[in-house]
């Protein structure tokens, strides 16, 4: 009897075995790779929501209007409108079509836009617009 006791003495003094935790080296990658998906996932849904919230247009617009202002400002303006082979198309009718005015900003003028509207007119069968930059 007094064996098993002094065996139970011996077994309730030794120490549990602990769990061990991963070491902080295997945890890294994983951390690292967990927060770049969470930034990529952040990134994409702010993307995605400001386009379809319209946010990002009217970001870009207001940034468009800035940019034509500010180059208004430094100069880049329409000093001169020259026009050739205008034989049987009307002055005005082609001064309408071209809607350019002295003085506006270089870059707020749409060329793609005149082309299309002076080639509607009758007596002319294509345009060219060029914008001379100084």
């Amino acid at each position: 009897m007094r064996r098993l006791i002094n065996r139970l003495r011996k077994l309730s003094n030794r120490k549990t075995p602990t769990r061990r935790r991963p070491s902080s080296s295997r945890l890294r990658p994983a951390m690292i790779y967990g927060a770049a998906v969470l930034v990529v996932a952040g990134i994409t849904g702010g993307a995605v929501w400001s386009w379809q919230s319209g946010y990002a247009a009217g970001l870009l617009g207001t940034l468009r209007s800035a940019m034509i202002d500010a180059s208004g400002a430094t100069g880049l303006v329409v000093e001169e409108v020259y026009v050739a082979g205008r034989g049987e198309t009307a002055r005005g009718d082609l001064i309408d079509a071209v809607g350019v005015t002295l003085g506006m900003p270089l870059l707020a003028y749409d060329a793609g836009a005149a082309r299309l509207r002076i080639e509607g007119l009758g007596w002319v069968r294509e345009a060219t617009i060029e914008r001379r930059f100084p």
